[in-house]
């Protein structure tokens, strides 16, 4: 993610949008999933 965070932020003309997309929908809810799970376990 801190890579596509760069190609934003500094390449942001050749941004594949779909990808940016599959991203998105896919991928982030996984990483929060395991975020919540982490930070469950801490409390």
């Amino acid at each position: 993610m801190r890579g596509m965070r760069n190609i934003v932020a500094h390449d942001y003309a050749n941004v594949d949008l779909k990808v940016v997309w599959e991203v998105a929908t896919f991928h982030v809810p996984e990483v929060c999933a395991v975020l919540e799970k982490f930070f469950a376990e801490r409390v």
